[in-house]
């Protein structure tokens, strides 16, 4: 019987817990999950909408 070693980083769960909730949040927006604009900088600046919205929610403005 062999115990594993396993390697957690406090730091590292908690940056990526953040990440993947951000992840979350913007699933909730179908246009960014389908993607459905062809130009890169349309698709960027939809991203930037969906985060100011995210924060405007955040802060109960």
């Amino acid at each position: 019987n062999v115990e594993t070693e396993y390697y957690f980083d406090e730091k590292l769960y908690k940056r990526r817990f953040k990440i993947e909730k951000a992840n979350a949040w913007l699933d909730s927006f179908k246009a960014l999950l389908v993607r459905f604009e062809t130009l890169n900088i349309t698709w960027i600046n939809l991203h930037y909408l969906a985060f100011s919205i995210l924060f405007l929610r955040k802060i109960k403005v």
